[in-house]
């Protein structure tokens, strides 16, 4: 009778530690403020659809680069929702948002996360922009690293 209730209790401990551990497929967890006062995070992505995130500083010239290369690109960004992520004020995100006309946009959300810093917790952010993209599944099948250009990303992620 020991051993068994001394076997359940590994058992549920291993459960415990399978259930708590992170999935690979398992989209970033994120909450940030949008410009228009509400909140948006990954319980409002849409499923089966590929992600493309972007930690970014709305005073950053390569960040606005960026910006600037995913407008280029028009309907190929159809195909995909874009998450841009900072901790910066709200203020700087909507003359951001002004700025490139994001709101035009119905696929890309653009917001801040405050202090709360819970992307950059769970994300290797080393240098901005950091962009990371998931399939359709949920994978992170590439992010963005210094040793490739902004438009090589974006080329090897968004262009079939």
């Amino acid at each position: 009778m020991k051993c068994s209730r001394k076997y359940q209790f590994i058992l549920v401990l291993i459960l415990l530690l399978i259930t708590s551990v992170k999935s690979e497929a398992a989209l970033p967890a994120f909450r940030i403020a949008l410009v228009d006062s509400t909140y948006f995070s990954n319980k409002n992505l849409k499923k089966d659809m590929p992600t493309l995130f972007i930690y970014f500083s709305p005073t950053c010239e390569e960040c606005a680069a960026l910006t600037t290369s995913l407008i280029a690109l028009g309907d190929k960004l159809s195909t995909l929702q874009i998450v841009m992520i900072t901790n910066e004020s709200l203020q700087s995100v909507k003359r951001f948002v002004d700025q490139y006309q994001l709101r035009t946009y119905k696929n890309i959300a653009v917001g801040t996360e405050g202090l709360t810093g819970k992307f950059l917790q769970n994300n290797p952010v080393q240098k901005l922009p950091y962009m990371a993209f998931y399939n359709e599944q949920g994978v992170c099948i590439q992010d963005y690293n210094s040793t490739m250009t902004v438009n090589d990303f974006l080329q090897k992620c968004l262009i079939p």
